[in-house]
């Protein structure tokens, strides 16, 4: 009953949002127009309206994975600064659609509309789940939940558990240590109170002892769930896959693995960059150009071979801020390095130098935001010093990066500020998101206009 309470709820909380989205929506028309709201929904485009609202909900909620069971129980704050995430994202899509098809819905309309959607919306959550906790408890007793095994996971999931479901009010939850005598541990339990279902540490349970509980379960309609609580995975997302009959199971190396991920990334880069290039690099370019040239004689845009994607080289491109040397690709800037022109210092300092890395985002080479890419020596030599430093590069390099905002960018002079870079970009890439993508944008923002 656990998986299906956690399975119910996510449907019920889904269910209850669509309702709430369009109530909030026919009750907006209605205070709107209150003497024609039928004839002024059927005749002026309100439907297209709608829909668009449902669709842009529908992205928005699977983009941020709202309705995932790790945030279907976050606590009150952090869910609700989810929901404001979604919130200010949806009413930017509504205004944007609203001037690209050039039809003015009333303003007034979506004053009411986005004042009651969110009332609505967490009212309907909360009935949501009060239905189907009274659903449960109508029901009756489900029988106990045995957790087996004494790792931090396991705890971990139990209480989970007794948080989600009130399994520990209702004393429906045991705990099992000693799982080398797992069989006769449960054959106890199960004669005195009815077992439900079984969590088994897999790491904690040899394999003969686990088919004899397997073996009990099934003749007892106990169903048995493994938990993999290797301390590599279980922070991530575990799938099984079949080849003919053989079980495989699929451990993602990072959430951009699944396709759905991979293609919300690609698209905001395109779309980001391509604001960028027609609304910036546009007039910066010839302007900044003009200035490169007047600083030092060579070439307005610095090419130089970085790691990318699957340590695979590439040409990024950056706005010229030295003098032509022989040393560019092989030593990094320092504070005070001769080799930057005057209009070197200024373009670097305010990051006016990494615009044209908007381009190599077009061109699929790099990404808005990931692991800033390093020179080709020094990628060899970083990897040697800092352990899982490659780890970054199982995703495409970024224009900025978690680690930037965090402060560790610029000149690297001791070993704490490369650990920490890749600290950081290893964090991202195991917990890449696209409101994290959107966060890192925001705060690289207010970095570049503070000066940092």
């Amino acid at each position: 009953m656990n998986r299906d309470y956690v399975y119910f709820l996510r449907l019920y909380t889904r269910l209850a949002n669509y309702v709430a989205l369009n109530v909030a929506f026919a009750l907006g028309l209605w205070f709107r127009f209150p003497d024609n709201w039928a004839q002024v929904f059927g005749s002026n485009n309100y439907i297209a309206l709608l829909l668009f609202v449902n669709l842009s909900w529908v992205l928005i909620t699977n983009l941020m994975r709202y309705y995932r069971p790790s945030r279907m129980h976050l606590r009150p704050l952090r869910r609700a600064f989810l929901f404001t995430q979604i919130f200010l994202l949806h009413l930017l899509l509504v205004l944007a659609f609203n001037g690209i098809i050039k039809t003015y819905y009333s303003r007034l309309f979506l004053t009411y509309f986005y004042l009651l959607m969110p009332v609505l919306v967490l009212m309907g959550e909360w009935l949501a789940k009060q239905i189907l906790n009274w659903n449960q408890s109508r029901n009756g007793d489900f029988g106990k939940l045995v957790f087996a095994g004494s790792t931090d996971t396991l705890k971990g999931l139990k209480r989970y558990f007794e948080n989600v479901t009130s399994a520990k009010q209702q004393g429906r939850t045991l705990h099992v240590e000693d799982t080398v005598n797992l069989l006769a541990s449960i054959t106890s339990i199960h004669s005195k109170n009815t077992i439900q279902e079984l969590y088994c540490s897999l790491s904690e349970t040899s394999t003969q002892e686990l088919q004899k509980v397997a073996q009990f379960c099934e003749n007892n309609l106990i169903r048995v769930r493994l938990v993999v609580d290797h301390p590599r995975w279980d922070t991530k997302p575990i799938e099984v896959n079949f080849y003919d009959s053989i079980p495989v199971v699929n451990i993602p190396f990072t959430p951009l693995d699944e396709p759905g991920n991979k293609l919300a990334k690609r698209a905001f880069d395109v779309v980001f960059s391509l604001l960028m290039v027609l609304l910036v690099l546009s007039w910066l370019y010839p302007l900044l150009g003009l200035l490169i040239k007047l600083g030092s004689p060579g070439p307005v845009i610095f090419r130089q071979r970085r790691n990318g994607l699957d340590n695979q080289p590439f040409e990024c491109l950056k706005f010229r801020s030295m003098r032509i040397n022989e040393t560019a690709d092989l030593e990094q800037a320092t504070q005070n390095d001769p080799r930057i022109t005057g209009i070197g210092r200024f373009i670097r300092a305010t990051s006016l130098d990494e615009l044209p890395q908007f381009i190599n985002v077009l061109k699929g080479e790099m990404s808005v935001v990931g692991p800033r890419p390093h020179m080709l020596k020094h990628t060899e030599q970083y990897a040697q010093l800092v352990g899982q430093f490659m780890q970054r590069h199982a995703i495409k390099p970024g224009v900025t990066g978690l680690a930037q905002v965090k402060g560790f960018r610029g000149e690297i002079n001791q070993y704490e500020d490369i650990a920490n870079r890749v600290k950081y970009d290893r964090f991202y890439v195991e917990n890449w998101s696209l409101a994290l993508d959107i966060k890192i944008v925001l705060l690289t923002v207010v970095a570049v206009f503070r000066g940092q």
